[in-house]
């Protein structure tokens, strides 16, 4: 495969981790590969992750590491990128990319050198959740359940009459959908819906749910206005047993930002879009993402305690740039070391990637946060208290659902169960509360971050939230523009079809100044997302 031009080779560690179609080779032993055999794999960047940090997750550790070969890796690896770019500039800055990305060592000496190289435009800024008007969406069909978004896409069409949609969709389901969609739309509003077919399967099982478009991307704009994919690493950032996510939501990104022409650029981070949310002058980011990105000596110890059984005499120490840990279990004596990974330094990442806005985290006050995602549970509005101007933010309130729900008569109660069942396919024995434990520790908790948001200065407001069907209201898409010298707000919002409570929230935003939009969303009730994670707003005014 290799030319006589190749001088420079990589000796690859761990190989068992590429995926088994890389090459045809003995994976349990080491192997060395050539910039002419990485030139003729054609493999996307994801796949040369563990390539890449075989050497530069070694690279300026303690020569007593545990790894016997770290100075000669090193060199390999700086050779083997000295080569690459001279004979393919453009493979060598994706190469580059993943050692930022898939080596975590990102805030190593060595990392940072490259960091310079391939740092993002400056002026980047994430894409608000608030301000402008929406002119591009962006929609999953997944294979299985594709026809829940069908009536929902018509709908955006009427509500957002300039906006384009962007379907991503598997091929062969791209004929069915262009059929069922060309018999029930005009003219103008098909010639507004652009498909985007990728060679992937968007998922099949409920542990696959890839059809909210919300996660795997961000979407910012650069200093010139051209927007630009932000996606995440796809790795579990677990150190101990680091893992890949499926390849069915790592091309995500490639196949979109090769359909609309986008500049793409892989973050050192794994952060789901429903944990971002953002204003023009703040990022709100959930508490858990310090959780999972930042790895002191704390984390460490903690790691270690879940990982082994009954682990003793844990000892952990900095040196340097890294982390190391030598302890007792399961009748051996281990000594581990890893990067460091400070608060500071993945703040700084995050202004980097995300603009250097201000960084808010969702914090029930103990380190946690409620729910996974804080966009189904808080939202930010573009609105302001008239008196001291102080900004508005929404919080899910369980018992404010539970007071509406039990004010409806039973039988009608039991009439929007069967609706509901009958449009999701999902079956609900009952709306009405369980008061399980879930439940009340759920509650304390969302009452602790609406808490904190006010000591953090800001005007909350209470709004319905089911935890049992995961109906949210905070999870809508929001506007604010400035039309001849007024402001105009507009929300789209989720609608379950539960009367009462839809009402209950339409009049809220009506009463703060919103025109208001609803979908229904009863097909996607009880799968975890609501409007904002089956839509991706991709671009705004």
């Amino acid at each position: 495969m290799s030319g006589p031009e190749d001088k420079a080779t990589l000796k690859i560690y761990n190989f068992r981790w590429i995926p088994t179609d890389f090459f045809e080779m003995d994976r349990n032993k080491d192997m060395r590969l050539s910039v002419g055999e990485f030139l003729q794999s054609n493999q996307p960047p994801h796949f040369v992750d563990r390539v890449v940090s075989s050497w530069i997750n070694f690279s300026g550790l303690p020569k007593d590491s545990q790894h016997p070969d770290t100075n000669n890796s090193f060199n390999d690896g700086r050779d083997f990128l000295k080569e690459l770019e001279q004979r393919d500039p453009h493979r060598a800055a994706d190469l580059y990319q993943s050692i930022l990305t898939y080596s975590r060592s990102l805030y190593t000496p060595m990392a940072r050198s490259f960091l310079s190289r391939q740092s993002p435009t400056p002026g980047l800024t994430l894409l608000s959740d608030t301000e402008g008007r929406i002119t591009h969406l962006l929609i999953v069909l997944r294979k299985d359940r594709q026809y829940d978004m069908l009536e929902p896409i018509k709908r955006l069409l009427q509500i957002y009459p300039k906006a384009k949609i962007t379907i991503l969709s598997e091929k062969k389901s791209e004929t069915e959908i262009r059929s069922l969609l060309r018999d029930e739309l005009p003219d103008d509003g098909l010639a507004r819906i652009d498909f985007a077919s990728g060679r992937f399967a968007i998922g099949t099982s409920e542990s696959e749910v890839h059809d909210w478009p919300q996660d795997p991307i961000h979407v910012i704009k650069d200093r010139n206005g051209e927007n630009v994919i932000i996606e995440a690493s796809h790795q579990d950032i677990s150190l101990l047993h680091p893992t890949t996510r499926p390849e069915s939501l790592t091309n995500f990104a490639d196949v979109l930002a090769e359909h609309l022409h986008m500049r793409r650029v892989v973050a050192p981070f794994d952060i789901d879009g429903g944990n971002v949310v953002t204003t023009p002058d703040e990022i709100f980011v959930g508490i858990d993402e310090i959780n999972r990105h930042v790895f002191e000596e704390p984390q460490l110890k903690k790691e270690i305690e879940g990982e082994f059984s009954n682990p003793s005499n844990i000892e952990t120490s900095r040196q340097g740039n890294f982390i190391m840990a030598e302890f007792d279990a399961e009748g051996e004596h281990h000594k581990i070391t890893f990067p460091l990974r400070t608060r500071e330094a993945f703040m700084e990442t995050l202004k980097r990637y995300f603009g250097d806005k201000k960084i808010v985290f969702i914090d029930n006050g103990k380190g946690n946060q409620a729910i996974a995602h804080i966009d189904t549970f808080f939202h930010p509005l573009p609105l302001t208290h008239a008196k001291d101007g102080k900004p508005f933010v929404l919080v899910g309130n369980p018992q404010l659902a539970e007071r509406i729900i039990q004010a409806i008569p039973p039988e009608r109660l039991e009439r929007y169960r069967n609706e509901i069942n009958a449009k999701g396919g999902h079956y609900f024995k009952s709306l009405l509360f369980r008061h399980d434990q879930y439940e009340t520790e759920l509650q304390s908790e969302l009452d602790q971050h609406a808490q904190q948001l006010e000591l953090l200065g800001y005007h909350v407001i209470r709004v319905p939230y089911h935890p049992n069907m995961t109906l949210s209201y905070t999870n809508s898409l929001f506007e604010h523009q400035h039309e001849g010298g007024e402001n105009i707000y507009h929300v789209t919002m989720p609608s379950y079809g539960i009367d009462e409570m839809d009402h209950w929230v339409k009049e809220l935003f009506t009463s703060l100044g919103f025109e208001v939009n609803t979908i229904d969303l009863r097909e996607r009730a009880g799968q975890f997302g609501a409007l904002r994670c089956s839509v991706k707003v991709l671009n705004r005014t």
